[in-house]
């Protein structure tokens, strides 16, 4: 998305430590910061990833991303990643739009 000039990650599971991504224009905060942030500058030229994890199993890791760039303008998506004696098996689900 080259016409962004911001990305704010809300990933909290991952230790604050953890680099999302190389780009510049993306930063990981926590979610009150983000809501801070939207409160200041809502959608211009901004874009706001929610990544959740919603399983706590050694065997199976299932998170939920929603990707929010407009008030009217989102998805959302489930990514469950499980792991076999025959390696790993993914699947993705496309939850929602607006």
């Amino acid at each position: 998305m080259p016409t962004k000039k911001r990305f704010f990650v809300v990933c909290d599971y991952l230790p604050s430590s953890t680099v999302v991504s190389s780009d510049s224009r993306v930063q990981k905060v926590d979610q009150s910061t983000a809501d801070e942030f939207f409160k200041q500058i809502g959608f211009d030229e901004t874009d706001y990833i929610t990544i959740k994890r919603t399983t706590n199993s050694k065997y199976v890791l299932v998170v939920e991303f929603s990707n929010q760039l407009g008030g009217l303008a989102g998805h959302g998506y489930k990514f469950e990643f499980r792991r076999k004696v025959w390696g790993l098996r993914a699947r993705g689900k496309f939850l929602w739009v607006s």
